[in-house]
Order: C-alpha cells, then sequence, then structure tokens
C-alpha cells in the first residue's frame, strides 16, 4: 500500500511509504462441512482466545434447526438450497464456548468462521467430532452439485459484492440484522435500483446531500429529505474514494486511473469542471482508493499495490526503487 501526499494545487508535495501487506492473497480457504443425518441436538465445544472482530455461522439444514451458543439462542435455519449467515459475534466468549444445534427433519450442517484478525482467522465444521443425543455421528460429505456451502451462491457470506451484479437481488442488508453498539440505531434510507448499479463510495456535500460513487460509471447525488437522486457526473470510472474540500469535489477515480477535482464555476449547482490534478498508470485491481483531508490541508491518497508511482517522484524519494516483497 502506497500513501501519497498531495497539496489542493496539482501538484505533488512528498510521498510517503506505509507498509504492503500479503494477508488478502495468502489467506486460507475454509474446510468443507459435513452433513449431520437425524433428529435430536448435536453440540461441539470450542476454545476461542484473543481479540475477536467478527464471528458469521453458515448453516444449512432440510428441516428446521435452532441454534445456540453458550445457552444463549442465536438464531434459525430452516430448508433452503443456500446457507443462511449469521452473526453470532456477540454470543462467543474467551475461553470455551459451546455450540449446539436442535434439529427437526433431516439433516444439518454448519461453519462457524472466527476473525480475530488479518492474521488469525480458525474455522469449526460440522463433522465426527460432535456430540449427538441419538448416539455416534456419522456424518456425510456434501455433493458438490447441490451444496449449500458453494461461495458462489452464498452471496450473504463471502461474495455480498455479487448481489449488484445484473439480474441480481439489489436490497439493502436489513438493519435489524446488524449488530449495534448500545444507543445506537440503524434505518434503510434507501437501496439501489437495478439501473443504478453498484455503489462504491459516498461522501456529503456542503448542502447535507449524499454523493455516491457508482462501480462502473460516473457519480450520482441523493437529497435525504426529498430522495432525489439524480447524476452529476457520467465520465468518470470507479470513483473509490470521494471528498469534499476547499470549495471543491476530489474524486479518486480508479478505473480513469487519476485524482480529479470537480467544480461549480458559475454558481448554478452542477460540476461542470473537470480537472486531473494526478495521473497514475498500473492496474485497478488493488487501485485507487479512499482519501482524506489532513490537518495541514494536503489531500492524503491510498493507493493499492497495482498503481505505479508518478513519473515525477523525487530523486531522493524513499520510494524512488520501492518493489513487492513476497516471502
Amino acid at each position: 500500500m502506497v500513501l501519497v501526499m498531495m497539496h489542493h494545487r496539482p501538484a505533488i508535495a512528498s510521498l510517503l511509504l506505509i507498509a504492503c501487506s500479503l494477508h488478502a492473497q495468502l489467506a486460507n480457504q475454509p474446510p468443507s462441512p459435513h452433513w449431520l443425518g437425524g433428529e435430536g441436538t448435536f453440540e461441539k465445544t470450542f476454545t476461542h482466545q484473543g481479540k475477536l472482530l467478527k464471528a458469521v455461522l453458515l448453516g444449512a439444514c432440510e428441516g428446521e434447526a435452532e441454534i445456540s451458543i453458550n445457552d444463549q439462542a442465536a438464531g434459525r435455519l430452516s430448508k433452503g438450497e443456500q446457507a443462511t449467515s449469521l452473526d453470532v459475534t456477540r454470543f462467543i466468549i474467551e475461553g470455551s464456548n459451546r455450540l449446539q444445534l436442535k434439529v427437526k427433519g433431516s439433516r444439518v450442517a454448519v461453519l462457524l468462521e472466527l476473525n480475530g484478525d488479518l492474521a488469525n482467522t480458525t474455522w469449526l465444521v460440522s463433522d465426527d467430532s460432535w456430540k449427538a443425543s441419538t448416539g455416534p455421528v456419522q456424518p456425510e460429505a456434501i455433493v458438490t452439485a447441490s451444496n449449500p456451502f458453494d461461495f458462489k451462491q452464498t452471496f450473504d457470506a463471502y461474495n455480498s459484492w455479487q448481489l449488484a451484479k445484473p439480474g441480481t437481488q439489489t436490497l439493502a442488508t436489513d438493519p435489524s440484522t446488524l449488530t449495534l453498539l448500545p444507543g445506537f440505531k440503524a434505518e434503510l434510507v434507501r437501496s439501489s435500483s437495478a439501473d443504478e448499479g453498484s455503489w462504491v463510495s459516498m461522501a456529503f456535500d456542503p448542502q447535507g446531500r449524499v454523493t455516491l460513487g457508482r462501480e462502473k460509471r460516473g457519480l450520482l447525488r441523493l437529497n435525504l429529505q426529498t430522495q432525489k437522486l439524480e447524476v452529476i457526473d457520467d465520465t468518470l470510472l470507479e470513483c473509490r474514494g470521494l471528498l469534499y474540500a476547499h470549495g471543491a469535489l476530489f474524486a479518486n477515480a480508479n478505473n480513469s486511473k487519476g485524482l480529479y477535482r470537480l467544480r461549480d464555476t458559475d454558481g448554478d449547482d452542477r460540476l461542470d469542471e473537470s480537472t486531473e490534478l494526478l495521473h497514475t498508470e498500473g492496474g485497478v485491481g488493488h487501485g485507487r482508493n479512499h482519501l482524506k483531508i489532513g490537518p495541514d490541508g494536503d489531500l492524503y491518497l491510498s493507493q493499492g499495490n497495482n498503481v505505479l508511482l508518478p513519473t515525477n517522484v523525487s530523486d531522493q524519494s524513499p520510494l524512488k526503487n520501492y518493489a513487492n516483497d513476497q516471502l
């Protein structure tokens, strides 16, 4: 990851380096769960140590199943073609934990993912190590053709970004399923419609309206009071970073490969001027991301490792001869 510092004027002030992490590329694949057959109660005791950022349980059954963790009701499973995703973070405690499945009907299978930090992810799956109230557990492998844990189908777990693809459902996450701190409330303001595409960035303008960056092309503006949505730019490609500062809108446009400044020069509430301040070559995968304004008034850009450095980097810059390292 490279952090680029820029003045709001179109000139580079200096360049700084922060560490590049390969955790995303080196992440292990989770194990495959097995079916546990028959009605009754299935139980598994496991230990969790250290910080827990998120715990997600994927479950599938051919009837109904009640899930409890440490004797607290954590959710329900019902018959379906895709595994159900449940956020169970608040039920997991430091030390010993007990996961129970009370099954009505036929088979059940679960996959529990415990995310400690980027380097510490562990999984627990239904297998022959579980205990059953009806006798010995005889797990059955899940056939790939009818696998409810197929990540290409289980959008609400590992591939949620695919919900924005054409022909798929675009309703936003139900706010009642979110885990919030005491005193906070979440409400759904608006879901994107099929013709609006996926939204990848957001910023509030000085009037309190929401500016949204589309995944493909352009920018939208949403008035929260009237719910009016309008296109305010249809040229920039995949603006992952948006920031209002210095009387302008700055956009880090990944597929346009540049940082842009958009301004309303005649006071008609339209962005009639678009200026490229910094052009960067390279790829767009780990590309041009968020930007913030610092206490010094300068802009700070977050660029992924697929982005090449600008050609006018100082010979004295510590980034002049940077390269990706690989263990």
